[in-house]
Order: structure tokens, then C-alpha cells, then sequence
């Protein structure tokens, strides 16, 4: 994505670009696949954020036209106990309203009012004379709702049916009843209220800094032990009073997130049946989002990346409909495999698989933080320490997915919600959380999402088996529903579900042109390590340039700073050799598209830097 991105704007700049994809088809792990139902995403999926502002939302939905899905409802979800049988219904509004009360009073610790009394009221008429007593309640809601349609002509979707939800044990039979709700309030209330002390505690102490730093370039994340003796061991309470008073007591070391989800886990007094679901909370919202283990996902950096719930879309035609929509024009060579990239006082020289030799002036690494760890890429001169170390240190993780596409005749599953859940009994996650696609696209399609150890585990199997084991989860999930249950008639076929009819397993870690999904901040990163991501290769001048829209214009300054003749300046202000990408990117793990640049901006940059160049001549 950053390659093909980059070399749209070079290529509409004016400059000579060819981009060498080493697979037989462009944006990397961006791909999708046009199954008998549509298409899937079997890399990146969502716009994470989505708005308007949000670059990439910005240039799908304007400049390129691609059709975007609703935003995914991160409350609704078909519900499974860890043994797999429906359970009882859950109230998500109330889950809602107690995570919202709880992140304002606890987490932001802003003081509130006493509720107000709507209906406590004096009434009275045009004429001043006292009036008949009205609901107010019902005159606030009707006020609201004119406003979001009439005034504000904004849509909005039919009603969520709150209590829409399946529930199911582990093992597939029903489970007892349980108040969801409370489990979220204490997720929220015990973790991430103190994920939220410890940063603002480490942001108050003023060696916290120099110690995330010197953590990060040593490439070793503290130990568990010394993490665990950082933060105390509780027992689902609150582990710091306030911020203030942990400053007080010293450095703040950066911890694994499993150092704080642990002890509650394991130390709250549960009611039967509630243990699952919070170990699927803590899945779903750290490893899952992340696509890391608890064990190496950094504490002080949550947030730094993103989080849910969110404003996140799908896009109908699959995530390369951005790339193919950027590609007409560019210079591509495909199968070709970088071996090395070397640098001169003549420019650079990239050496592929095949043995062939290019030059040019300037190089732009758009590799996968996951290529650059292996060191398949050969570097000469060497990469900095400085950036070595960085490569070494921040975190790729793997996120896998497998898709199932069913008869269309044949959905067994709830139409209406956006997720099917199943709570486990360990934190593995295997086979937790599945993505809906009929409620997005009305397609027959569910897709499973494996991160960290267990997408690992499931690279190690075949398709076949990672299919069957999938499909063994799906049969424990609905043993004992019914076509009417699971949302429609011809849902179930005797003996048990039907057979997907196309089945795609994806293995984002053994892939040798990406080794993982996307990049994560490790324990000890410094938030600014993707600035040292995306800075070049030599003196780093700039140390905030992370998007390529920055180094774009730095490029530009560089070709124009330069005579004619040569175009071969000795020394650049960073170097020859820039990379780009999501790990270069102020928030990893999301993908971020550069501005094009319309005609009139890039006149105007043109003319700007003229003059600077001019100014520059003359000073001279």
C-alpha cells in the first residue's frame, strides 16, 4: 500500500518512479478474494477511524468513489458460553451505559452532577398561567430525533434490538445466566482504568522518558519478573490511588499488558460463567485489536495505536480496490524480489533474486517491519544502529484469518448482528471471534480472526485441518439451535451444518514478503519509535517525518536542489534510502494512505519551493 501510494505521488509529481513488487500482483498484504458471494478481505479490512479528515477515508469516498459498509456495531454480537450452547440473553444497552458512566467518573475521573429529574418541572403556558403537566422525557427524545433527521439530515439505521443476542458455553450446551454487563464494568472499571493511571503516571515522571528509551534500544523488553514487581499483583481492585501518587513513588516501568489482565482474571470472585467472557474481553480488546499476546504488548503505549470501539468500515469491493484504482500509469515490475540495497555517492543500487542490477538517485523501502527483522533485505552500508535497533525492538504481530462461504440458502448463524463470540476457557482465543459479512453485505460468508500465538498454531496446520477445526467450533457454537433461532429457514441440513463451498486459510507469518500482519508497540517502546521508522537511512534531521507525503516534498527539494548534470548530490538530509509504511506510521496496526495531491496544491508546492530555491541561489 505505501509503495503503490508513493509512487502515485512521485508519478503525478512529475518524477520517474518503478515499483518492484516481489509478488505476482500489487498491495502486498492488502489482497482479497472474489469469491462466488463477493469479495473478502484476506489481509487488511478495515478504515479504522473513519471520517471525514481520516486521509485514507477522505480518498476512498471522494476521490476513488469505492462503496463503504455501515460502521461495525461493536456492541452486537451473537453470544457463545465456552461449551458452545446458547446461554442466556445478555442486556448490551446496560453493558453500554455502564461503560460510558464508568469511563467518565473512574478513567477521566470528572466529577458529575446529581441526575437531573426531567419530569421535575414547573409548567407554564404562552399566558403565564400554569400549565398541564407533560413528559418531558418523551419531548427531550423527540427533540433529539428531529434534530439528527431534519435539521442535521443525517441517516440513521433501524433500531438495534439490544436484547438480540446468542449465547453459548464453551462446549456448545446451554449455560447458565449471566450479567455481561458486569463483567464489562469491571474490565473497564479494572484494567482499563488502570492502563489509563499508569500512562498518565508515566507521563508525570520526568525520568519516564529516558527509561522507555534506553529499554527499547537495548532491543530487551523487562522481564516478567521485573514487570511484576513494577506494578503490584491485585486481585481485580485498583491498582494505583492516583496518578499522582504513583509518580511520587518513582519510574513507571513499562509492563506487558498481561501483568494487569492476569491478577483480574484470575483473582475476581466470578459468578459461574463469567470467567470465559472475561478472558474473551481481554482478547478481543487487546490481542485481537493488536494481533500480539498480552505477554508482549506494552501497557504505557495502549491507546498509541487504536482501540475499540471505534468508527470502523469495510469496503465492498475488498481493500485492493484502493491499490488497482492507484495503479493505472505506474511504471510496476511484478516477481521481482529484492536481495540487497546498496548506496553510493552515485545514488543506489537494488540487486534482485534474479541477479539484475538497478540504479537511481533515491530509493524508498516500503518493506514489511516483519521483512526487515529477518534480514532477507541485505543493507550495504549497514542501516544506523540507531534504526537496527528500532527494527529489532517494535513488535510484528500476525493476525490470520480464515473465511468460510456457506450456500446462500443455508445461513445458520444471526443475520443481524455484526459478531458471533465464543468464550473460551483459556486465553488462547481459538476460533473467539468471527465477522459477520451477511450483516455487512448480506453475503454467506463468515470470517474467523486468529491472532498472536494462535494464528502461530494454525499456520503449523493444513488448510484442511484448519478448515475442519473451524467448522468443529461452528458445530459446537449451533449443536442445538434451530432454523428459526439462527436467523432464517434452511439454515441447518440433517446430521449438522452445511459445507462451505469455498474456504480460504490465510498464514501472514510464513509469508516470506510480509512475516506477520501488521506491527504493534512492544514493552519499552518509546512512542516516537515510528518516527525513527520512517526517518532515511544516514543523518536524521527530521525526526517527525513518518507519513511519505512529507518526504515527498523533501524529495522534490532534493531534485531541484541538485544541478541537471548530475542529480547525484554526496550528502542529502536523509540520505538516499527512505522508508515509509505502516510502521513508520504515529499509529501502527492502522493503514494510512498519503494525500494525493490535487493539481492546484502541487502548483502552488512547486512554486513555493521555486522560490525557496531561488532565495537559497542568492544567499549563496
Amino acid at each position: 500500500m505505501a509503495g503503490v501510494a508513493a509512487a502515485r505521488d512521485l508519478t503525478d509529481a512529475g518524477i520517474k518512479v518503478l515499483l518492484l513488487e516481489a509478488r505476482d500482483r500489487p498491495g502486498g498484504r492488502l489482497h482479497s478474494v472474489k469469491t462466488k458471494a463477493g469479495s473478502v478481505d484476506l489481509g487488511a479490512m478495515w478504515i479504522h477511524e473513519a471520517g471525514p479528515g481520516n486521509a485514507l477515508y477522505d480518498v476512498v469516498t471522494k476521490q476513488l468513489a469505492i462503496n463503504i459498509s455501515q460502521p461495525h456495531n461493536y456492541q452486537s454480537a451473537s453470544l457463545f458460553n465456552p461449551d458452545g450452547s446458547p446461554g442466556a440473553a445478555m442486556n448490551y444497552a446496560t453493558a453500554l451505559c455502564v461503560y460510558v458512566y464508568t469511563l467518565v467518573t473512574q478513567q477521566l475521573a470528572i466529577n458529575m452532577s446529581r441526575p437531573h429529574n426531567y419530569q421535575s418541572a414547573s409548567l407554564l403556558n404562552p399566558d403565564g398561567t400554569p400549565g398541564a403537566a407533560m413528559n418531558y422525557a418523551t419531548a427531550l427524545r423527540v427533540y433529539v430525533y428531529d434534530l439528527v433527521t431534519k435539521q442535521l439530515a443525517i441517516n440513521i439505521s433501524q433500531p438495534h434490538n439490544y436484547q438480540s443476542a446468542s449465547l453459548l458455553n464453551p462446549d456448545g450446551t446451554p449455560g447458565a445466566a449471566m450479567n455481561y454487563a458486569l463483567v464489562y464494568a469491571s474490565f473497564s472499571r479494572n484494567v482499563l482504568r488502570n492502563i489509563t493511571q499508569l500512562r498518565a503516571a508515566a507521563n508525570a515522571s520526568s525520568s519516564s522518558s529516558s527509561s522507555s528509551s534506553s529499554s527499547s534500544s537495548s532491543g530487551s523488553p523487562p522481564s516478567a519478573t521485573a514487570a511484576r514487581s513494577a506494578v503490584p499483583a491485585a486481585t481485580g481492585r485498583r491498582l494505583l490511588s492516583t496518578p499522582t501518587a504513583a509518580a511520587a513513588a518513582g519510574v513507571v516501568q513499562d509492563t506487558p499488558l498481561y501483568i494487569l489482565t492476569q491478577p483480574w482474571i484470575e483473582g475476581t470472585a466470578w459468578r459461574p460463567g463469567q470467567q470465559p467472557f472475561a478472558r474473551t474481553l481481554v482478547h478481543q480488546n487487546f490481542q485481537t485489536l493488536l494481533n500480539a499476546n498480552v505477554t508482549q504488548l506494552s501497557t504505557l503505549r495502549y491507546g498509541d495505536a487504536k482501540t475499540v470501539p471505534a468508527v470502523d468500515v469495510l469496503l465492498q469491493p475488498g481493500f485492493d480496490s484502493v491499490v488497482n484504482k492507484l495503479l493505472p500509469g505506474l511504471k510496476v515490475r511484478y516477481n521481482s524480489t529484492v536481495a540487497s540495497i546498496s548506496q553510493d555517492a552515485q545514488g543506489v543500487a537494488v540487486t534482485l533474486a534474479s541477479g539484475e542490477t538497478l540504479r537511481a538517485p533515491y530509493a524508498l523501502v516500503t518493506l514489511p517491519l516483519g521483512v526487515l527483522k529477518k534480514g532477507t533485505v541485505k543493507f550495504q552500508p549497514p542501516l544506523p544502529a540507531e534504526k537496527q535497533a528500532v527494527i529489532a525492538s517494535m513488535g510484528m504481530g500476525v493476525l490470520d484469518k480464515v473465511v468460510l462461504v456457506f450456500p446462500p440458502d443455508q445461513i445458520f448463524w444471526s443475520k443481524t448482528t455484526d459478531f458471533l463470540v465464543f468464550a473460551r476457557n483459556d486465553s488462547s482465543g481459538r476460533w473467539s471471534n468471527w465477522l459477520n459479512y451477511y450483516k455487512m453485505w448480506r453475503m454467506p460468508v463468515l470470517v474467523a480472526l486468529n491472532p498472536a500465538d494462535t494464528a502461530l498454531r494454525l499456520e503449523a496446520m493444513s488448510d484442511a485441518e484448519v478448515i475442519a477445526d473451524a467448522m468443529a467450533a461452528l458445530r459446537l457454537m449451533y449443536a442445538n439451535s434451530s432454523s428459526s433461532a439462527a436467523g432464517g429457514s434452511n439454515s441447518t441440513k440433517a446430521g449438522g451444518l452445511p459445507e462451505p463451498v469455498q474456504a480460504y486459510v490465510t498464514r501472514w507469518a510464513a509469508d516470506p514478503y510480509a512475516r506477520g500482519a501488521y506491527s504493534y508497540y512492544a514493552v519499552g517502546n518509546p512512542k516516537n519509535i515510528t518516527g525513527a521508522c520512517g526517518c532515511g537511512a544516514h543523518r536524521v534531521r527530521h525526526p517527525s517525518v513518518r507519513l511519505f507525503v512529507h518526504d515527498l516534498l523533501l524529495l522534490l527539494l532534493l531534485q531541484w536542489a541538485t544541478p541537471k548534470t548530475s542529480r547525484t548530490p554526496s550528502r542529502s538530509p536523509l540520505g538516499r534510502r527512505l522508508f515509509a509504511g505502516e510502521a513508520a506510521s504515529p499509529k501502527p496496526a492502522t493503514v494510512l494512505l498519503p494525500l494525493l495531491l490535487p493539481l492546484v496544491l502541487l502548483l502552488l508546492t512547486l512554486l513555493l519551493l521555486t522560490l525557496l530555491l531561488l532565495l537559497l541561489l542568492q544567499m549563496r
